[in-house]
C-alpha cells in the first residue's frame, strides 16, 4: 500500500511503502521523512527533548552518535537529526553509569561543520565535556534540552 506524506523539513510530497516508512526519505533535501528517533523509555537513564517540536530522544546506557542522514553518505551512525545544517557524523553522547548508579554523561562534537554547543559554548572538534540535567544542547538549528533520570 502506497502512503503519501509531506516531507516535514522542505514540504515535498514523497509517496512511499507503507512498510518502508522507517526508510522513506526526500529525494529533495535527503532527510528522513519520517525521523527514525529511538523512542522513548522508561528505563533510558537521559532523554534529549526537542526545542522545535520533534520527538524526544531517549539514550540508553552506551556511546550514541548523531547526525544527519544523506543518500549520499556512507557514515554510519544510531540517530537521524532531520537538520540540513548537521553533519552526517555530528556529534557523540556517551552515556555511562558509574560506581553507586552515578549517571555519568559526556558529549564530544564529532568534527562536524557547523558545530556541537552546550550551553551556547562551542565545542572545538573533537572536545569532549560533561552534559547535566537543565543544559541545552544544540547541533545544527536543532536544540535539546537535557534531562536525566
Amino acid at each position: 500500500m502506497k502512503t503519501i506524506e509531506m516531507c516535514p523539513n522542505c514540504g515535498l510530497e514523497v509517496a512511499f511503502e507503507e512498510s518502508m516508512r522507517h526508510a522513506a526519505i526526500c529525494p529533495r533535501c535527503e532527510n528522513p521523512v519520517s525521523p527514525r528517533f529511538i523512542t522513548s523509555s522508561a528505563s533510558a537513564p537521559l532523554t534529549l527533548v526537542s526545542r522545535c517540536g520533534l520527538q524526544p530522544i531517549a539514550l540508553a546506557c552506551g556511546t550514541h552518535t548523531l547526525g544527519r542522514k544523506s543518500a549520499k553518505s556512507t557514515a554510519t551512525f544510531q540517530i537521524d537529526v532531520p537538520d540540513l545544517f548537521m553533519s552526517k557524523r555530528h556529534t557523540q553522547i556517551s552515556v555511562m553509569e558509574g560506581i553507586g548508579g552515578a549517571l555519568r554523561v559526556t558529549v564530544r562534537d564529532a568534527g562536524s561543520s557547523n558545530g556541537t554547543f552546550v550551553n551556547e559554548r562551542r565545542l572545538a572538534p573533537m572536545e569532549e565535556v560533561d552534559l547535566y540535567t537543565g543544559d541545552e544542547l544544540r547541533m545544527g538549528n536543532t536544540s535539546f534540552s537535557v534531562v536525566m533520570k
